[in-house]
This record gives structure tokens, C-alpha cells and sequence, in this order.
């Protein structure tokens, strides 16, 4: 049994039992290393059961999915979603929240499963200070480009842009004059548009809105 007053003791006790540190994986077949969950739950474990520390997951919130292309030209399913994790001193019966954002990207239907365990990762992590080596801000590895978000776009479109591109070269149309057709018709430009949006156009202008389409080109040379 603990004899802390409350949680933030038991966290503090919980900080001053472990090293700190826990050493990244290196994943097969893929370019980079990462701290599993597993590795994180048996460092934390033993110590959070002493000082009587429990953690379980409250709600997820701001769930969003998307498909994207990849530079393969294969589908990716992804999940973005924000974990609100609590973790509760049985003793006192005190408690936290944290918020924690998990993101998942599978070609199958595992990306929701992902984004539910970057997201724990990251809520033991960061509530006790555990170290891998991990920095998003100095990864070269990162599967979309950092870049800022213009007015106008929807936040989808920094992930769906080079997907998107392609395929309209693909088709030998120019963004501009679809940008144009969709202004139109009273839409937004694909950039503004979620990935469903900008999916469900890239069909119905290959099939039920081609004659529209063709209109509007004969119509704007």
C-alpha cells in the first residue's frame, strides 16, 4: 500500500523509482526504430503498482478518417484521433487527465487500432517523462512533409496533396481549371475539400459528371 497523499505524489514517487529511459525497437523491414508499448508498459508497471498508481483510458474524442495515396500509388487508411487518459491513486482516490493524440496509418483496417495505442504510448510517455531518443521535430523520416497549412485548405489536403496531383496528371487535367469547375458548381477547390470530398469528385468526374465536365472545358476554350 502507498502512503502518498495524492496522485501528484504518487507520480513524483513514481519518477524518482525508474531510469527514465527505454530503448527504441528497431522495426522489421521497415527505417526506424521505435519504443513499443510493451516496452513502455513493463518499465512503468511494477513502479505504478507500488505507489498504487492505475491508468485507463476516459473517452476518444475529434476521431478522423481519411484514405490517402501513397508515392506507390497504394491506399492508406488513417486515423487521427485525441485520447483523454486518467491515471488514479487508489489510495486517495485522486486523479488526472491528459490529453494524448494518437495517430494510425494501416493499408487494412488496423489504422483506428494504431491511432489507440500511439496515443496511450504517448500519455505514459510524456505523463512520466520517459525518454526514447524520439523527436518528431528532428525526423527525416517523416511520411508527410511539415509545411504550413495555406488559407483555404483543409487540413487533409498537406497528407492528400501529391496523391491528388497525380492522379489529375494522370488524367491531363490541370489543377487550376478543377479548382475552376468546382467553384462552379458552387464547391470548394479540391485543396478545401476532405478526403472524402476530394474522393467522391475524382469519381463523379470519371463517371456520372464527365458530360458536365466536358461542357465546362468546351465551355472555358
Amino acid at each position: 500500500m502507498s502512503t502518498h497523499k495524492d496522485i501528484h505524489a504518487a507520480i513524483g514517487a513514481i519518477y524518482g523509482s525508474i531510469n527514465g529511459y527505454v530503448q527504441k525497437t528497431k522495426s522489421e523491414g521497415l527505417r526506424y526504430s521505435f519504443a513499443s508499448e510493451a516496452d513502455l508498459i513493463a518499465k512503468l508497471r511494477p513502479a505504478m503498482v507500488e505507489h498504487g498508481v492505475s491508468i485507463s483510458v476516459r473517452e476518444y474524442r475529434d476521431v478522423e478518417r481519411s484514405v490517402v495515396t501513397t508515392a506507390k500509388g497504394s491506399a492508406m487508411n488513417v486515423c487521427l484521433l485525441k485520447a483523454i487518459v486518467r491515471f488514479t491513486h487508489a489510495d486517495s482516490g485522486t486523479f488526472i487527465d491528459v490529453e494524448a493524440l494518437g495517430e494510425g496509418a494501416d493499408s487494412g483496417d488496423k489504422a483506428g487500432n494504431k491511432a489507440m495505442t500511439c496515443a496511450y504510448k504517448y500519455a505514459l510517455r510524456q505523463t512520466f517523462c520517459i525518454e526514447t531518443g524520439d523527436d518528431p521535430d528532428r525526423d527525416q523520416d517523416n511520411v508527410y512533409q511539415q509545411r504550413v497549412q495555406r488559407p483555404g485548405e483543409h487540413a487533409s489536403w498537406a497528407k492528400d496533396e501529391a496523391g491528388f496531383m497525380a492522379w489529375l496528371d494522370k488524367q491531363g487535367w490541370a489543377y487550376d481549371l478543377v479548382a475552376a469547375f468546382c467553384d462552379s458548381l458552387g464547391k470548394p477547390a479540391p485543396a478545401g475539400m476532405t478526403n472524402e470530398q476530394r474522393r467522391g469528385l475524382s469519381v463523379w468526374m470519371t463517371t456520372g459528371g464527365a458530360e458536365t465536365w466536358r461542357g465546362f472545358l468546351a465551355g472555358v476554350k
